[in-house]
């Protein structure tokens, strides 16, 4: 049952406020929703980090345990007359869930696609009933079609598909490349496990042989990665000088306008923001075939591999850099294939949305995707997309309740990404994980 009743003051709750596809969306549209209600964004203070809270919008520090958020919520909802909270999370926010489904309050979740699946870092059945518990959500945000048709074959009743959109100041711009020879390839992300720096450093030197000229630009925003840690992957590789590390921006456009192309090398992605903004500059992707990111088709605005095939990767990498002809028909193509993105569509499917909460009612919400993906497949799924961690540091921690509850106190202690956190890490992985022969 829904619950009717108007939405005027909405709560953003998000657990971190990195330079992350989700949280660039939601900096996004919260200006959006600002015109007709009043927005606050609600992030524990370690959260705030890389991506500035939008103007105009309201930051509320919230306790980072959850168990300490029920007061926080109760005083807030008080305070604001808040009327819907978006989480923007995985399993961490069932808490808060159930806590705002007491105190009367719409709640609408983000789904971060086959993406979550992998952040979960733990043994697949346990995520799945964790899964279950997010169903209850008032409405479920899934930003692509096919991570829909997945939730409803979970059970999901409550579904709407809304993309993410490309900032309204970000207007199409295609950069002259028609004499520039090819050199650049460009990561534009974080430098996090999941997106398989590690395996796109160590696979670059197959194009530099192929391309003697060519680059590899990363963007320098640690994660799981520390920027040494990056600088030493790359010694190793003998790519000094090739792999470059580039210091991160809020609208890295600069370099999109100097590269040729854009790599996505991860196994799974929620949206992928980042092929909207090398589109945005004329930019074809090289990237793995995932079954949810629809945004790239091969051989018109970019080229897919085989998943997991980085050999594949690095010679779609080189066919771009050669041949200069090929990337000027992806080129264009990239740029016309922008349609349904912009801001003011994206943002009118919000309100839609919102509409149909205060009403019931409301023809574009998808309550039971049509062709909605076999549960068999979509385990099937999930579980290829947990292959990499099940044997991780990550996946180690949380498998095992000392090492998580450490992991926990840790994560409490100091931030994420922090000097004290890549020490224990570098110390864990070196030093016990190899016992476990997990690495």
């Amino acid at each position: 049952m829904y619950m009717s009743g108007k939405i005027e003051n909405i709560a953003v709750f998000s657990p971190l406020w990195l330079v992350g596809g989700v949280e660039k969306m939601l900096a996004t549209i919260m200006p959006e929703w600002g015109k007709k209600r009043s927005v606050c964004l609600v992030t524990p203070r370690v959260g705030v980090s890389g991506l500035p809270v939008p103007d105009g919008v309201l930051r509320v520090e919230s306790p980072r345990k959850a168990g300490r958020r029920v007061d926080f919520w109760k005083e807030l909802i008080r305070e604001r007359r808040i009327d819907a909270v978006v989480l923007n999370s995985y399993e961490d926010v069932i808490p808060d869930m159930a806590c705002l489904g007491k105190l009367g309050v719409r709640v609408i979740r983000v789904h971060h696609g086959a993406f979550a699946a992998t952040a979960a870092s733990r043994p697949l059945r346990e995520w799945l009933e964790q899964s279950r518990e997010l169903a209850r959500a008032d409405m479920t945000v899934c930003l692509t079609a096919f991570d829909a048709k997945a939730l409803a074959a979970l059970g999901y009743t409550r579904i709407c598909v809304i993309p993410n959109p490309l900032p309204e100041a970000q207007t199409p711009v295609a950069p002259d490349r028609t004499t520039r020879k090819g050199t650049t390839v460009l990561y534009a992300g974080r430098l996090a496990v999941e997106k398989n720096i590690d395996k796109l450093i160590a696979c670059f030197p197959k194009v530099v042989a192929a391309v003697p000229d060519a680059a590899l630009w990363l963007t320098a925003n640690p994660n799981s990665f520390s920027v040494r840690e990056v600088e030493a992957m790359i010694a190793k590789a003998g790519l000094e000088g090739k792999a470059i590390l580039r210091p991160m921006l809020n609208d890295p456009e600069p370099y999109y306008r100097e590269a040729d192309c854009l790599v996505l090398p991860s196994y799974r992605e929620g949206f992928g923001l980042v092929i909207l903004e090398a589109k945005r500059h004329a930019l074809p992707t090289v990237m793995f075939d995932l079954d949810n990111i629809d945004s790239v088709t091969h051989g018109v605005d970019g080229l897919k591999a085989p998943l997991g095939d980085f050999d594949a990767l690095a010679g779609h990498m080189i066919a771009l850099l050669k041949d200069g002809e090929l990337r000027r028909i992806m080129e264009k193509n990239a740029l016309a294939s922008l349609g349904g993105y912009e801001l003011p569509v994206v943002a009118e499917q919000w309100e839609r949305l919102f509409r149909f909460l205060e009403t019931g009612e409301g023809e574009a919400m998808l309550e039971r995707p049509s062709g909605s993906a076999d549960a068999g497949k979509m385990v099937a799924a999930l579980a290829a997309a947990q292959d990499e961690y099940q044997n991780s540091f990550y996946c180690f921690l949380h498998r095992h309740p000392a090492a998580a509850w450490l992991v926990r106190k840790m994560r409490e202690a100091f931030p994420h990404s922090g000097p004290a956190w890549r020490v224990f890490r570098r110390v864990w992985v070196k030093a016990l994980v190899p016992l476990f022969r997990l690495r």
